[in-house]
């Protein structure tokens, strides 16, 4: 718990030693006093640092839009409007900073500062509390777009409209923004340490930042003095986690919706096989009835007698291999062929059918797919000799255990830390969700994941979920 949470404390306490490392560089070196000059007190910089909010803003909102065609999310679409308004107000702001008359307290610039972060707070946290429904209902994909735009220009006018009516009110406004942010504070603290919800941390820091950031805000703090740049660079690092979290969110989500995709395609196209083999054994059962009848029809008892024989051996044969089938065995069909042509030897063990698992199916699926498709990563670099793959569903009474054991190599323990964080992986770019969506479908009904990794037998991947 320490490790993860090192980098807050890392990034809190490094943007103040930087800037006092240059406060005090600067008053010790003349040489070097125009340019810090300019590092620390032009307001180019803080112009920047806006402008790159507004941009983290905008590109969430392209991001959620672009991810909506795949995942049909429309509650994420309501965030993805409200972070778009708070990026034009922050444009806004960005723009009238670099004018160095608005660079003071009560002016418009501020107001559009303050409103952009209480529509962004307010936004995640009705994000948070409202229905999450997926599909393409019209009437509510447009009753959320409205709502989203109605609700960020009803802040932004009432901002303003406090600000030229009572002139010093911006106090309480920002009052109102703590105390908002410290409600979602509680929600995603209470979501991370009881129901542990995967993206909490990513939320959980980003508020962690802007609460900083809005401590040093409800003071009057000097311009360009030190709070002044802490103020500024705690809201961006704050931002970046919101944006982190959104991504993380919205590409598992996408993963996801193409695995079901996939899922829905090979259940067809067993189907189609199941039917085409149907069709097979009919004509070789018509063929078989055939060469019996035209047996007795010369009179050939005792070779239709043996013929029959032979053919119930066969039946006998077949029906001893489904009496030990179940769903799984036929939904392995696909990857028993793709084992064969990768060179794997893929050995079942099934002595559950996973009927009484308090999990849907499908979601079942896509974690045997998800952890069958990483051993074959992996055991495809071995020697064919050496690939060597075992899957097993045993029945643990109040539970099942699902142990996916690979010959591969060893994964040393420093990697056994990170392998179920969103985006780690060691295959490449835009890799790195699939045991990260594993180990959340998992909690999500109750399960948990194992590793065991050992030289000499391999890694072992033991998946316990709970009966219902």
């Amino acid at each position: 718990m320490l490790s993860y949470w090192s980098d807050v404390l890392l990034l809190l306490l490094l943007p103040f030693l930087v800037l006092k490392g240059l406060s005090i560089f600067k008053l010790n070196i003349n040489i070097s006093q125009d340019l810090l000059i300019h590092l620390l007190e032009y307001n180019s910089l803080e112009g920047i640092l806006e402008l790159l909010i507004s941009l983290i803003c905008i590109n969430i909102f392209l991001l959620v839009v672009y991810s909506y065609r795949h995942n049909n999310n429309v509650k994420s679409l309501f965030i993805s409007i409200t972070f778009l308004s708070a990026g034009i107000m922050n444009l806004m702001h960005s723009i009238l900073v670099f004018n160095n008359s608005y660079l003071k307290y009560n002016s418009s610039s501020e107001v559009f500062a303050v409103s952009t972060r209480l529509i962004v707070v307010f936004a995640i946290l009705l994000n948070y509390l409202i229905r999450d429904k997926k599909g393409r209902n019209i009437y509510y994909l447009y009753s959320t777009i409205l709502f989203s735009l109605l609700s960020s220009l009803l802040i932004t006018y009432l901002t303003f409209k406090l600000w030229l009516t009572f002139g010093n009110v911006m106090l309480l406004v920002k009052l109102l923004l703590l105390v908002t942010i410290s409600i979602n504070l509680y929600i995603y603290i209470r979501g991370y340490v009881f129901y542990k919800e995967a993206l909490s941390p990513y939320i959980l820091k980003g508020f962690i930042f802007l609460l900083f950031c809005e401590s040093f805000a409800i003071f009057r703090v000097e311009v360009f003095s030190l709070s002044y740049w802490l103020l500024h660079v705690y809201k961006f690092i704050a931002f970046a986690y919101f944006f982190k979290s959104i991504f993380i969110r919205e590409v598992s989500d996408g993963i996801l919706a193409k695995q079901e995709l996939e899922l829905q395609h090979a259940k067809l196209e067993l189907k189609e096989d199941m039917i085409k083999e149907l069709r097979i054994q009919r004509h070789d059962f018509k063929n078989e009835l055939q060469t019996i009848y035209t047996m007795l029809q010369l009179d050939k008892v005792k070779e239709a007698k043996d013929y029959i024989k032979d053919t119930h051996l066969d039946l006998d044969k077949v029906d001893l291999e489904l009496k030990d089938d179940n769903i799984i065995q036929s939904v392995f069909m696909p990857k028993r062929k793709e084992a064969e042509d990768k060179g794997v030897d893929l050995k079942l063990l099934l002595a559950s059918d996973l009927s009484d698992v308090a999990m849907p199916l499908n979601k079942v699926l896509k974690i045997l797919f998800n952890l069958i498709d990483n051993a074959f990563d992996v055991l495809v670099k071995l020697p064919k000799r050496e690939r060597k793959l075992k899957v097993s569903l045993l029945d643990k009474g109040n539970a099942v255990d699902i142990i996916i054991h690979n010959s591969g190599p060893v994964i040393s323990q420093s990697i056994l830390k990170s392998i179920f964080e969103p985006g780690y992986s060691t295959k490449g770019e835009n890799r790195g969700f699939g045991l990260y969506i594993v180990k959340s479908l998992l909690e999500e009904h109750g399960g948990r994941i194992n590793v065991e990794s050992k030289e000499g037998i391999g890694t072992k991947f033991i998946c316990h979920l709970p009966k219902i």
